[in-house]
């Protein structure tokens, strides 16, 4: 009876997925596709990538002192909008993590030099 209940805790285990981490290769851009191994390859549907790993839009304002000293804060509204160009490159190392129930996939960040 013991290994009967060890056995459905375990399958239970198993196909909760808990999240994990793990690294993957940027192998395509446009669309973006992930390999993680020489079979797994995600792709659009499967992964969720942060703005911050995109090209996109933001606004900046120039500043040439620090916001405390200058008296005529009005010219901070003076914002510009610019593109960032960061998204994710064939050969970048990823960090991502796997949700519960291993369907989708986190890009959390490029991982730096690996050795």
């Amino acid at each position: 009876m013991l290994e009967v209940i060890k056995e459905a805790v375990k399958q239970t285990i198993e196909a909760e997925k808990p999240v994990n981490f793990t690294i993957g290769n940027v192998i395509s851009e446009e669309p973006v596709k992930i390999q993680i191994t020489q079979k797994l390859i995600l792709g659009k549907g499967q992964l969720v990538v942060p703005e911050s790993l995109t090209r996109h839009f933001t606004y900046m304002t120039a500043v040439e002192d620090s916001f405390n000293d200058i008296k005529d804060k009005s010219k901070y509204n003076e914002r510009k909008k610019y593109i960032v160009y960061n998204g994710l490159k064939v050969g970048d190392k990823v960090i991502l993590a796997r949700a519960a129930g291993g369907q989708k996939y986190y890009v959390i960040d490029r991982a730096g030099e690996m050795e």
